[in-house]
């Protein structure tokens, strides 16, 4: 194993724990490489695993409480006999040291990273999953992606879950566009793929929906715990950028977009003004989406009038901002040309006059013949 591929001895290692730990699947994925949850014994007879602070079971008993897993070396070295350094091979204390050894360049020195993660969920779940959690003083995200290849193409498909206090997160999407989503306060799921897409449902989505959202708030308290003496990590988002969904025309009903990204963590606020007061009528903003460095990105819109001379303004507001982002946009239309319809007229009067004058001298001409 020592010399076997680093896929091999994942695999290896997540057969031995599996086997003698006889935990569960999401409980072998909430063990971690961190100090506190890792103990070597001293003699390297046997380790402590503990599984991460924030771990629930989908089926929580009352008296739940995280226990640790307790591994004993079997047959460890020196070794009498050849049959004990072959049962050796079987040991599953060995097989985690070896595996986390080959693995120290992808952990990196993460002390948040799990023992059981991609390299070793094949063989558990049959899924990848990469798992991103981020708390804040208000909030916490955890975010799924899980790849699939069909027909020789890639498509990633993102489940973002998250949770506050007061709000709640759960949204399924498909290369990056929106397909389903939790509306918790009609308490219902909204298909989103446009009309022309094969229709779609999801059995059980919302109540599903609604079960993590207990789960993630009991989860957002048990991180508010471990980690308050953190500070909160804050990313302000970039200036917006306001744009029109159609062409301007006045009078003709539109739609102004304001479009927020870079920032962490999610939500933002949106504000709308028109010519400096407030508007809330016809205004709306979408839930946030992840971007590929782990920041978010939210759109709001606002349906509107276009009116010469009308200003509208996009306020951001979050909480690694001090004061609002503010981007402003003003109704500017060309007024229609009448160069081109008088360039034209002229062209054809003199035209027309011209052929009046051949006209007559040409008469005027046969007459004195």
């Amino acid at each position: 194993m020592a010399r076997g591929s680093l896929g091999t001895t994942s695999w290896k290692t997540a057969f031995l724990l599996a086997v003698t730990s006889a935990k569960r699947v999401s409980e072998l994925h909430a063990l971690s490489v961190s100090p506190t949850c890792l103990r070597w014994k001293a003699d390297s007879s046997g380790v402590t695993l503990w599984p991460n602070v924030a771990f629930l079971p989908k089926v929580l008993p009352p008296d739940h409480a995280n226990q640790a897993i307790e591994l004993a070396a079997y047959h460890p070295p020196p070794f009498e006999s050849r049959v004990e350094e072959r049962a050796n091979l079987l040991c599953p204390v060995r097989a985690l040291r070896l595996y986390l050894q080959g693995c120290g360049h992808f952990l990196g020195g993460n002390e948040r990273g799990t023992i059981v993660g991609d390299l070793c969920s094949g063989i558990l779940d049959g899924w990848r999953f990469d798992s991103v959690s981020a708390a804040a003083a208000d909030q916490l995200f955890l975010l799924v992606s899980n790849q699939v290849l069909v027909s020789s193409v890639l498509h990633e498909n993102f489940r973002f879950a998250g949770c506050s206090d007061s709000d709640g997160e759960d949204t399924y999407t498909l290369d990056g566009e929106v397909i389903w989503y939790a509306d918790f306060i009609k308490k219902e799921g909204v298909i989103a793929v446009p009309p022309f897409v094969e229709p779609m449902t999801l059995p059980g989505g919302y109540e599903g929906a609604e079960a993590q959202l207990q789960v993630c708030r009991y989860n957002l308290n048990v991180t508010r715990t471990a980690m308050k003496d953190l500070p909160p990590e804050k990313d302000p988002p970039n200036s917006p950028v306001i744009y029109t969904e159609d062409d301007v025309e006045l009078e003709q009903e539109n739609t102004l977009i304001c479009f927020v990204s870079g920032f962490y963590p999610a939500p933002v606020k949106v504000f709308w003004t028109k010519n400096g007061e407030k508007v809330t009528e016809g205004t709306s903003i979408n839930i946030p989406l992840p971007n590929k460095d782990g920041s978010f990105q939210q759109i709001s819109r606002l349906n509107f009038i276009p009116q010469q001379g009308d200003m509208y303004g996009c306020s951001v507001e979050h909480l690694a901002l001090t004061e609002p982002l503010t981007r402003t946009w003003d109704v500017e239309t060309a007024v229609p040309g009448v160069g081109p319809e008088v360039f034209c007229g002229v062209g054809l009067t003199i035209g027309l006059l011209g052929v009046a004058a051949g006209t007559f001298f040409l008469v005027k001409g046969n007459e004195c013949s």
